[in-house]
């Protein structure tokens, strides 16, 4: 009810507040009436009046809605009664509830009155005794406190009592490790019960003071004394005294850091061009070098000496260096001692070393520590030297070895040093027993230090970080070391004159080595630039046949035999007689030094000599390829005619090499032979040789005289004799090599020339076992062979045995190709059931047994070139190209051929040389192929 006048009211206060625009204002009112009153939308009455209210707004009558208003009201209060006459009795119940309510509170209330009266009387009784507790508990804290006092201070005085007694005693290491592990214990006893204020305690701290550096003070004495003589025992002890006074890892930290000044401080005046210069100036007097020392603007200034006193200063440059050195070496070797000692000496309580007592988590040794700040300071003073003294500068780069010398011999004396006294050496006695711990014996290493002790002070990571120090210098060196190399090259073969001057001699060659060879002596003591230097030296060899390459000629020319010796053909000898002396001292050189030093020259001296082979290569190619088409020509010559109008076959052949001394003598007494001279030698010599061969003799006769004697020095023989001497060269092995390894077949295809062997010589020897192991083989072809062919084939072979070894190369050098010569001349006449177990099947290749005894046979036994219809020259041309094995299977089909012949005539019986072939084929060759 109450709410619904509530209700009313606002409507009323709403009509009133809005008189004006009725119909607007009521559209308002009526809206804010209605959310009102959804509150009672639980009423019907209530929800018709919101659905009549919203009508009404909407057309906007105001009286309309108060009217409708009033029948609400009316209607709410008569809800309200009715429900007021329905709850009756609840309501009544209600009442009488909140009555007993409030006398529960009543009860209550008197309670809490009571307890807080009890309390009051409780409180009142007991704060006098908690008063009383208080201060005794006061006094009994300030007697205890009082107490506590008089017990440190009693204790500090007999401490005290007792650090004097030590004293007086004296300063032996031992009474001196107990001073101060009692002055430790006076210190703390101090610290812990803040005597500080105390009467007594104040008169004696100044005395405890100055005692405490008394003992620090007899303490560093002696440790230094045990430091310089390398005393362990000594140095032991007094760490002992530092460890007692709890200073071991600040008094280390100290000497740590006096050694890292040590350090610098020698660097810094060992290189210090200026005190040089003053030092000189001092003791030359008035009127030498001192005259201009700190003058404005003079040489001294800069650190440069006056005009004549260079020499003085470089020695006293490097006299400077070296004390640097020493005192660097010292001082490293100091801190090592006192490391390795700390590694060793153990705490007697907890057993723990004194190196892990100094060493927090994170830090390094202080022999790092001591190296990190040498090295930094000697890199710095090296680097502020090279770009601000020319004159140091000047000196270390042209005397690196020396300089690196001394560098290396400080590292390995460290080294040394260190190594020795790591494995027991070291002056001293044994440290045991000092201060209650030992030092060895049987307590031996603790700790991270028990496996070995202190390492050496310098490992391989040292070296690395000192010698990257002195780098801009050995860059410097390498750079003028290799323009000094260099020099002699672009003096002869200048990079400006378009590679096409004129070719120098040998002697512009040998001047090269020779500076090479003073390069390398200067270094030969350090390993490590050896092999710079080494490199360097290959690198001016690269250059050198750079520039030959340039001048080598190529074309038609250069390559023709026939005519005299063209000039593009002199310049390429001229080349390769250039290259072959360099080639030659080079390897010279390499033979004294070790055997590292073939791979560092390898690229270079093998540029040399390949430029050297490629000048003249194809020269020998085409001498070689005219050679063998003159012996192919023995296939043009009936070797089976009896005819005595044939060249003469007398019983007993001229002796080897008539016909060749006669073009020798004929040809010595100029330069070139004329036409007319060659148709004499070749009228002259018909009678002792084949028209083939004597077109070899002439061919290689005039090679050797406009070519291969411009390449050979003048004793070609004896030269060539002397290399193949195993004693005699450097190159005895590679030359005699071929010789011991057996005989060489001429189905495989020659080596190349070894790096090691001179160029010509090779090229010369190469084309010598060519030309003897070919007329081998084709002599083996030759088919049909009367005896008076054999004789005319033996008087062949020994005038082209006799001409090889006098104009190419030394016949007992040539190994297995002269072998197979000397072996094959017997063979032709050897009864055919001596072949099989005869020894000069050792020395020939099978394949030319096997041929020259189709010689033997019947004309329906063909030879393997003549069964596919191939000529000679074409079949070896094959058998230069395959192996012994497959020539054989070649062979092997011949005589199957042969059999199939036979069998097709009806024949039974087989030539007598058909099972001698088989078996030495099976016998030779047919294991391997089997087993192939």
């Amino acid at each position: 009810m109450a709410s619904a006048k509530g209700v009313l009211r606002n409507v009323q206060a709403q009509e009133e507040a809005s008189p004006h625009s009725p119909r607007e204002g009521g559209v308002l009112r009526n809206d804010e009436l209605a959310r009102q009153l959804e509150q009672l939308k639980d009423i019907d009455a209530l929800q018709a009046l919101a659905h009549s209210m919203a009508a009404g707004g909407k057309e906007g009558s105001s009286v309309l809605t108060a009217a409708q208003l009033g029948e609400v009201i009316s209607a709410l209060q008569a809800q309200v009664q009715a429900e007021v006459a329905t709850h009756h009795d609840e309501l009544l119940q209600q009442l009488s509830s909140l009555k007993d309510t409030e006398g529960v509170l009543s009860v209550v209330r008197a309670g809490v009155d009571s307890l807080l009266a009890s309390v009051q009387r409780v409180r009142a009784e007991i704060a006098d005794p908690y008063r009383a507790i208080q201060v005794k508990t006061r006094q009994l804290t300030a007697l205890y406190d009082t107490m506590e006092l008089l017990r440190a201070v009693i204790k500090y005085l007999k401490l005290v009592r007792k650090l004097r007694e030590h004293l007086s005693s004296g300063v032996e290491k031992a009474e001196l490790s107990k001073a101060g592990q009692v002055w430790q214990e006076v210190e703390t006893v101090r610290r812990e019960a803040q005597l500080g204020g105390v009467h007594l305690v104040d008169g004696q701290q100044q005395w405890v003071a100055e005692a405490g550096q008394a003992i620090r003070r007899e303490a560093m004495k002696s440790l230094e004394a045990g430091m310089e003589a390398m005393n362990q025992a000594e140095v032991g002890s007094v760490l002992q005294v530092f460890f007692n006074m709890g200073e071991l890892r600040p008094t280390v930290d100290q000497l740590v850091a006096k050694h890292k000044g040590q350090a610098m401080r020698a660097v810094a005046t060992g290189l210090d061009m200026k005190a040089i210069s003053a030092s000189m100036g001092a003791s030359g007097g008035g009127g030498g070098l001192g005259g201009s020392v700190g003058g404005p603007g003079g040489a001294m200034r800069s650190g440069t000496p006056p005009m004549g006193g260079a020499p003085r200063a470089r020695e006293a440059l490097w006299q400077r260096l070296t004390g640097c050195l020493d005192e660097l070496a010292r001082v490293m070797v100091l801190t090592w001692h006192l490391q390795r000692v700390m590694a060793k000496k153990r705490d007697p309580i907890s057993h723990v070393v004194f190196l892990d007592h100094v060493l927090q988590s994170g830090d390094v040794l202080p022999t790092e520590r001591v190296w990190e700040a040498l090295v930094r300071a000697f890199a710095s003073q090296l680097r502020a030297t090279f770009t601000a003294s020319s004159f140091v500068k000047e000196t270390f780069v042209s005397a690196y070895p020396r300089l690196l010398a001394s560098i290396e011999g400080f590292l390995d004396r460290l080294q040394a040093d260190t190594d020795v006294r790591a494995l027991g050496g070291g002056g001293g006695a044994g440290l045991g027993g000092v201060g209650g711990s030992g030092m060895g014996g049987g307590g031996g290493v603790g700790g991270s230090w028990a496996n070995g002790g202190t390492p050496p002070v310098i490992s391989a990571e040292h070296r690395a970080q000192l010698m990257a120090a002195v780098e801009p210098f050995q860059v410097a060196y390498l750079t003028l070391s290799l323009s000094r190399m260099t020099d002699p090259i672009n003096a002869m073969m200048p990079a400006a004159g378009g590679g096409r001057g004129g070719v120098p001699g040998p002697e512009a060659g040998l001047r090269l080595i020779t500076r090479m060879e003073e390069e390398v002596e200067a270094v030969k003591g350090n390993g490590r630039l050896l092999r710079l230097v080494l490199a360097s030296a290959g690198k001016a060899l690269q250059l050198l046949a750079e520039r030959c390459e340039y001048q080598v000629a190529t074309g038609p020319e250069s390559r023709q035999v026939l005519a005299p010796c063209s000039p593009s053909q002199q310049r390429n000898i001229a080349l390769c007689v250039l290259l072959g002396a360099v080639h030659t001292r080079c390897m010279h050189l390499l033979a004294r030094l070790p055997e590292e030093a073939d791979a560092v020259m390898e690229a270079g001296v093998g540029s040399v000599h390949g430029v050297a082979m490629d000048a003249v290569a194809p020269l020998f190619k085409a001498m070689r390829d005219r050679i063998e088409a003159c012996l192919l020509q023995i296939h043009q010559q009936d070797f089976a005619s009896d005819d005595p109008n044939a060249p003469p076959s007398s019983t007993t052949p001229p002796p080897p090499g008539a016909a060749s001394r006669n073009r020798q003598n004929s040809s010595s007494g100029g330069s070139r032979a004329t036409q007319k001279q060659q148709q004499q030698q070749h009228e002259s010599a018909g009678d002792n040789c084949s028209p083939y061969m004597e077109n070899t003799l002439r061919a290689i006769t005039h090679f050797h005289t406009e070519f291969l004697s411009k390449l050979l020095p003048p004793d070609s023989s004896s030269s060539a004799m002397a290399l193949s001497t195993p004693a005699s060269s450097i190159f005895a092995a590679s030359l005699s090599g071929a010789a011991a390894s057996g005989p060489l077949s001429p189905s495989t295809a020659l080596p190349p020339a070894s790096v090691s062997e001179p160029v010509a010589q090779s090229l010369a020897k190469r084309l010598a076992s060519r030309t003897l192991l070919f007329f081998v083989r084709h002599a083996s072809l030759v088919r049909p062979l009367s005896e008076a062919g054999r004789l005319r084939l033996a008087r062949d072979m020994g005038e082209l045995e006799f001409a090889v070894g006098q104009h190419l190369f030394p016949n007992h050098a040539l190994g297995p190709s002269y072998r197979a010569l000397r072996a094959f001349r017997p063979l032709l006449f050897l009864d055919l059931d001596k072949i099989p177990t005869s020894s000069l099947l050792q020395d020939l290749p099978p394949s030319v047994v096997l041929h020259h005894l189709f010689s033997r046979g019947p004309p329906e036994l063909l030879s393997p070139y003549a069964r596919i219809q191939q000529p000679p020259a074409r079949y070896s041309l094959w058998m230069d190209q395959h192996s012994e094995q497959q020539a054989w299977q070649g062979i092997k089909a011949s005589l199957d051929d042969y059999v199939g012949s036979v069998k097709a005539r009806g024949g039974k019986e087989f030539h007598p040389v058909y099972p001698v072939m088989l078996q030495l084929g099976q016998t030779l060759l047919g294991g391997a192929n089997e087993g192939k």
